[in-house]
């Protein structure tokens, strides 16, 4: 008799707990949908207060700290948007939207290039198709290094490594430009001309890690982006590979390697 009342105790608090959950829920989603229209209307500190006591509520839900970071970038408050913009990437690498605004406030705010070009290639990875992808493209190629020429290593870069790729032999093509490469971190060309020889000499894979490398790099670079979407597709990575090849696309026509 006594599990008896035991266990119905048990049934009615875990009812009572039920209730009172369902009852949560839509009234923590109005807050958050009143803190929205607080942004809207520029209400922006009001609505950071409600938002801050709806993440000390539900820290895991990234919703209420995406709109904190909205209402911080909109008061131009940069560190406070972005220190929440990485918390929400810490748990949700995929958050396009944050990308986007990290990007944004990289590029026109805080003019970190490196940080803005990084964020903006990870949102069009995400997000090819956005109605935004083509701008977002327009802006990584403004922001990207414009030209190898500019490299002190050598009075001309790319007729050199021209030369190198197409008079050499192809073990001796490739030795020089590996050992160009291994000292060269602020250009894509001896990357992208040593992955064009490994790709030639049947090394896919070391082909396939130099095209990344030039893409880190120079993530508008059409040629990289074009070889390695074909060599993908044909090693059956078919997702990635036409991923690459509509950066190309955004990113050209012309866009080539200078």
């Amino acid at each position: 008799m006594v599990k008896f009342f035991i266990l119905l105790i048990l049934i009615f608090l875990n009812c009572c707990a039920a209730g009172q959950r369902a009852a949560f829920r839509p009234a923590y989603e109005e807050d958050l949908q009143s803190a929205k229209r607080l942004i809207q209307n520029g209400q922006r500190r009001q609505a950071i207060d409600e938002l801050s006591m709806l993440i000390e509520m539900n820290p895991k839900d990234e919703k209420p700290r995406f709109l904190r970071a909205l209402a911080y970038q909109g008061l131009e408050e940069y560190t406070l948007a972005i220190e929440d913009y990485e918390k929400i990437l810490e748990k949700k690498q995929d958050h396009a939207k944050a990308h986007y605004n990290l990007g944004m406030i990289y590029a026109f705010k805080l003019n970190d290039s490196k940080k803005a070009l990084e964020h903006l290639d990870e949102f069009l990875s995400l997000e090819p198709a956005h109605p935004e992808s083509y701008s977002v493209a327009k802006i990584i190629c403004s922001l990207d290094s414009p030209s190898f020429s500019q490299d002190k290593t050598s009075s001309d870069p790319l007729s050199s490594l021209e030369k190198i790729y197409e008079t050499a032999d192809r073990d001796e093509r490739i030795k020089k430009l590996q050992e160009v490469a291994s000292h060269t971190s602020d250009s894509p060309l001896p990357h992208y001309f040593l992955a064009k020889s490994l790709e030639e000499a049947g090394e896919e894979g070391e082909a396939i890690h130099s095209y990344r490398k030039a893409i880190e790099i120079r993530p508008s670079c059409v040629p990289c982006h074009t070889l390695l979407g074909e060599l993908l597709i044909r090693k059956n990575k078919k997702k990635e590979g036409e991923l690459h090849l509509m950066k190309a696309r955004l990113f050209g026509p012309g866009r080539e390697i200078e």
